[in-house]
């Protein structure tokens, strides 16, 4: 299992105006990023991936002790989103993908600046490594 941990910003849209350039000033949705590559096939793993969110919900509970709800997960285009569970977590993507015998987890928490060194972080890193050791299990 081989893991990377990213925060992305989207690029902010700049359009030509009398010949200026002008950033927009709209609101852009950062995310931490937790991407892990499994030795599974990504049908396999997709199995797994209910028991995977509860057990990761539960874990990310317990490190911030803070209340588990009912999990409430909606899935689109390839994506499952947590609607539900546990509130730092609360509209956190997964994507599984990959080929043959190499999986790829793509965890998406949103984040802003203000979330550094909060029980959202806490919680996002346990959920992720949680998450991934029952996936690859």
């Amino acid at each position: 299992m081989i893991g990377t941990v990213s925060i992305q910003k989207p690029p902010v849209p700049v359009t030509r105006q009398g010949g200026h350039d002008t950033e927009h000033d709209e609101v852009t949705t950062m995310k931490l990023t937790f991407t892990n590559y499994i030795d599974a096939e990504p049908t396999t793993v997709s199995e797994r991936l209910d028991a995977a969110v509860s057990a990761g919900l539960d874990a990310a509970a317990a490190r911030v002790a803070t209340r588990r709800r009912d999990t409430v997960t909606t899935s689109t285009g390839g994506r499952l989103r947590i609607e539900s569970g546990l509130d730092p977590l609360a509209g956190t993507d997964l994507t599984i993908g990959g080929s043959d015998r190499l999986t790829e987890v793509r965890v998406e928490v949103p984040w802003s600046p203000s979330d550094s060194g909060t029980t959202k972080l806490w919680a996002a890193n346990r959920f992720a490594g949680v998450l991934t050791e029952r996936l690859a299990a």
